[in-house]
């Protein structure tokens, strides 16, 4: 069983999906599911709840589990600096119910906050949650006047799940279903009910990084050409298309 996400490479995640079906059986993983499911109706019933999704691995296991529960309304949030590629996974699979909240973070923006480009450590890459991801949950929250919002965190990724699965906060409550779950489970879910995966998965050290904005892709034990490089090899338009307003994409691309 692999541990915490952060100390999990990227050959262990590809080698525990190739070899899922033989770790997690299909019983299994629907006792798993139905137990879910009878919990998030229980703790949804006679609520306004929706729910987050991110087109990421634990955002398609939620949703699974949310449309088994009848809950069908959720929140995208994204910024204009998503891979492209992702982006037209994300609008082509993305559940029907799902609205999507752009924040409106782009490369003018990003030229004028250059110290969150490339996080090198958590208290900078911490910076970029509550511009994103959790102010389009809040928006959708009150625009919808939510009683609840449920979210994919799970103590396996190292998130905090509150107590007993729920978070009451001064402007939102959340309820984390998957709390317990194991990445084996999530994986199992995925495999056996042949839920698409969006490309970051295939590429370099996608199963590391998950889904984030390039932008925000991780400094640590690389240097700035390194990780451009990374982004480059994946699409090279988003470094020219950086290169008007980065100055570090620019000299990238001298090296070219």
């Amino acid at each position: 069983m692999l541990g915490q996400k952060k100390k999990v490479t990227n050959e262990q995640w590809e080698a525990l999906f190739r070899n899922i079906g033989n770790i997690v059986s299909k019983a299994e993983i629907d006792n798993a599911v139905d137990t879910c499911v009878d919990e998030l109706k229980a703790a949804s019933k006679g609520k306004r709840v929706g729910f987050a999704w991110s087109g990421g691995k634990d955002s398609i296991a939620l949703y699974f589990l949310c449309k088994e529960a009848g809950i069908i309304n959720g929140v995208w949030g994204k910024t204009q600096l998503e891979y492209p590629a992702f982006e037209r996974w994300c609008y082509a699979n993305k559940p029907d119910g799902v609205r999507v909240y752009d924040m409106g973070l782009n490369l003018v923006w990003l030229s004028k906050h250059q110290g969150l480009l490339f996080p090198a450590n958590g208290p900078t890459d911490d910076k970029w949650m509550p511009i994103t991801y959790w102010k389009a949950q809040q928006q959708f929250y009150d625009n919808e006047r939510l009683d609840m919002l449920v979210l994919g965190r799970r103590l396996k990724d190292g998130n905090f799940c509150g107590k007993n699965k729920f978070h009451v906060s001064k402007s939102k409550v959340s309820y984390n279903p998957m709390a317990f779950w194991s990445h084996e489970y999530v994986l199992a879910l995925i495999h056996y009910y042949h839920l698409p995966l969006p490309p970051i998965y295939q590429w370099p050290e996608g199963w590391v990084y998950g889904t984030h904005e390039w932008a925000r892709r991780n400094l640590k034990h690389h240097t700035v050409n390194e990780v451009w490089d990374a982004i480059y090899q994946i699409d090279k338009s988003i470094v020219y298309n950086a290169a008007g307003y980065i100055p570090s994409a620019r000299n990238f691309l001298i090296t070219k």
